[in-house]
C-alpha cells in the first residue's frame, strides 16, 4: 500500500510541474483546456489522463479548449514522450533529449491527434479529440507522455530564434501491474557543453518503466589512477522519466577541457535505494578544442605563455654565460 502511495506521489508531482506551468501560460493567451476524464481513469481526483489499458484497446480521449479571447486561436495538436533534461526535471518538447533502449512502447505512436490542427472561434469551446491504439502485446509499468498544444498564433524571438508557446496535459498510460523497484544504469560520459559551457556529462539510466523520483546524485572527476578531484558536481530531488537518460553535467567551472584519460566516480540514491558508478574516459584533442573555442567565459590558460617565457629566459641567461665566458678568455690570452 506505501509503495502504491509512492507511485501516485511522483505522477501528481509530475503533472504539477507540466500542467500548472501550462495553466499560467494559458490565462495569458487568453485561452484554457481542461482535459475531458473518462470512464476508464484510475484516479479522478487529478486533472491529467490517468488511464489503466489493455492489449488491443482501442479509445477516444478529448481536451476542451476555452477561447476566451476575441480572435480565432489555431493550435497544433501533437503528443510528446516524457524524457528527462539535465536539470532533472521531465521534459516534453525537447527533441535531442533521448529515450532509454528500455523503453517497452513509444507512447507517441499509441496516441495520436485526430486533427492535425485546430481552430477555434472567438469566444467558444471545442473538443481536440485523440485516437489511443494499444498494441496487442501487453506491458508493467507506466507509459507516460504530454498532449502538447501548440499555439500557432503566438511566437516569440529571442536572440534570433523563434519560440512557440504551448499547452502541455499530462497522460499517463498504465499496464498490466505496477512496478516497485527503481532502476539505474551509467551510460555513456563524455566532454559536452550545457548553455555553451564546458562540462562532463554523464548519462544516468532509468531502465525501468516507472518514474524516479527524488533522486540524489554526487559526481567526482580525477585523472585516471588518481586520487586528486578535478571537478564534482552535487544535485538533489531530480525527476526522472521512464526509460529516459538524464544528461548529467559535470561543470568544469569555466575551465578549459584537457586532453587526457580520466575517471568519474558517480554515487546515487533516493530514499530506498543506492548505486555507485565508476567509469574511464577520454578527452581526445580535436574535442577538447572544438568545444573550447565554443565555450563562454572561459578561463585563458596561460601556462604555454609562461613556459615560453621561461624557455626564452633560459635561452638569454645561456647566451650571456657563454658571452662572459667567452670574454674572460680573451683577456686572459
Amino acid at each position: 500500500m506505501i509503495k502504491k502511495i509512492k507511485v501516485l506521489l511522483a505522477l501528481i508531482c509530475f503533472v504539477l510541474l507540466v500542467v500548472c506551468q501550462g495553466y499560467v501560460h494559458a490565462d495569458a493567451l487568453g485561452y484554457g483546456v481542461k482535459a475531458l476524464i473518462p470512464d476508464n481513469q484510475r484516479n479522478k481526483e487529478v486533472s491529467y489522463f490517468d488511464l489503466k489499458t489493455s492489449p488491443n484497446m482501442s479509445e477516444i480521449i478529448s481536451v476542451a479548449i476555452s477561447n476566451n479571447s476575441d480572435k480565432v486561436v489555431s493550435l497544433e495538436p501533437v503528443v510528446n514522450l516524457s524524457k528527462t533534461n539535465f536539470n532533472g526535471v521531465m521534459d516534453y518538447q525537447n527533441p535531442k533529449l533521448k529515450s532509454d533502449v528500455s523503453l517497452p512502447m513509444d507512447i507517441s505512436k499509441i496516441v495520436t491527434p485526430v486533427e492535425k490542427k485546430i481552430d477555434i472561434a472567438a469566444h467558444t469551446t471545442q473538443e481536440v479529440k485523440f485516437q489511443i491504439n494499444m498494441p496487442d502485446r501487453p506491458f508493467n509499468g507506466q507509459l507516460v507522455g504530454g498532449i502538447v498544444l501548440k499555439d500557432l498564433n503566438q511566437k516569440s524571438k529571442k536572440s534570433g530564434v523563434s519560440n512557440v508557446y504551448a499547452f502541455v496535459v499530462g497522460i499517463v498510460l498504465h499496464g498490466n501491474q505496477e512496478l516497485d523497484k527503481d532502476t539505474l544504469a551509467l551510460g555513456d560520459v563524455v566532454p559536452d557543453q550545457n548553455n555553451y559551457r564546458n562540462v562532463i556529462t554523464s548519462e544516468l539510466r532509468n531502465t525501468s518503466a516507472k518514474i524516479l523520483s527524488k533522486l540524489s546524485v554526487e559526481t567526482t572527476v580525477t585523472k585516471k589512477n588518481s586520487d586528486k578531484i578535478l571537478y564534482a558536481a552535487t544535485k538533489e530531488k531530480m525527476m526522472l522519466a521512464p526509460n529516459s537518460i538524464l544528461p548529467f553535467p559535470t561543470s568544469l567551472k569555466n575551465k578549459s577541457l584537457k586532453p587526457g584519460h580520466y575517471t568519474i566516480h558517480i554515487a546515487a540514491k533516493t530514499k530506498d535505494q543506492n548505486w555507485h558508478f565508476d567509469k574511464d574516459f577520454e578527452i581526445k584533442g580535436e574535442v577538447a578544442k572544438k568545444l573550447n573555442a565554443q565555450a563562454v567565459e572561459l578561463e585563458k590558460d596561460y601556462t604555454w605563455l609562461y613556459m615560453t617565457a621561461i624557455g626564452i629566459l633560459i635561452i638569454l641567461l645561456a647566451c650571456i654565460f657563454f658571452y662572459i665566458r667567452h670574454k674572460n678568455k680573451e683577456q686572459k690570452n
